[in-house]
């Protein structure tokens, strides 16, 4: 993973909302989250993609990509987060949504284990949906919060087995020190 853009700091202020929006069936917070990362990413990512600076220039295509849930877990909640999170980026960005990835298998909840055990957890969980990617494009690979890292790299590595080129992570939250990428609100 290339770089990590996320709003803030879990222990900070944003761990009881990123709690409410994913467990809590907050659909409401997942989606002003999602506008507050769609302001993030577009200071982040910045210039290579803004069209108005120069008309003559074509800007790179952004695809959001949110994280999927096993349809078992989305089924418990009645919706899935990283979706709704996606969809505040894309009302504030204008960029589209596409579910590139399938879920193949449910996994423990990433959250309730260590570290170490996490790369293992989602190992061969997801995999790439549809027709192949636009190389040319920048996805934004959409999730509620970066912790070990894991989900992101093995859902890259989905994204570019059908032939993505930059893929870029962006979180509400990031719970680790050790999670490369700007974190001061």
């Amino acid at each position: 993973m290339a770089r990590t853009v996320c709003i803030g700091d879990y222990r900070g202020g944003l761990r009881e909302h990123v709690l409410r929006a994913k467990h809590g069936g907050r659909r409401d917070l997942a989606v002003l989250l999602g506008h507050a990362l769609g302001g993030r990413l577009r200071e982040e990512l910045g210039a290579p993609l803004r069209e108005e600076q120069d008309p003559r220039i074509q800007a790179r295509p952004v695809v959001l990509v949110p994280v999927p849930l096993h349809r078992l877990r989305r089924f418990q909640r009645g919706y899935d987060q990283a979706l709704e999170l996606a969809r505040g980026v894309a009302a504030s960005t204008g960029w589209p949504i596409e579910r590139r990835l399938a879920r193949g298998r449910a996994s423990a909840p990433q959250g309730s284990l260590a570290v170490g055990s996490r790369e293992a957890n989602v190992a061969g969980s997801f995999a790439p949906r549809g027709s192949g990617c636009d190389a040319r494009a920048l996805y934004v690979v959409v999730d509620d919060v970066a912790t070990s890292m894991a989900t992101a790299r093995h859902a890259a590595v989905a994204l570019r087995r059908s032939g993505a080129g930059q893929v870029v992570l962006a979180t509400a939250a990031r719970a680790a020190r050790g999670v490369p990428g700007r974190a001061d609100p």
